[in-house]
């Protein structure tokens, strides 16, 4: 069971850090992908920075924001 804690935790920071790099790309706020999630830029900020869960719902609508794919484990 740890071990897929940490691999889950692993996966996470892997996508935060992602999120984070097309937000720069795309010289993107923190507002701008709460008003697409839906949520405020408190929540968006709590789960890039590992203090809220990013769940699998949260991802696809990110990636399809973004028009971009991202691999779980690549």
């Amino acid at each position: 069971m740890a071990r897929l804690r940490d691999t889950r935790k692993r996966e996470s920071t892997a996508f935060q850090m992602w999120v984070h790099i097309q937000m720069v790309k795309r010289n993107e706020t923190q507002s701008v992908l709460a008003a697409v999630m839906g949520i405020s830029q408190q929540a968006v900020s709590a789960k890039l920075n590992g203090k809220s869960e990013i769940t699998l719902g949260d991802m696809a609508v990110i990636c399809e924001h973004f028009g971009e794919q991202y691999q779980i484990g690549g």
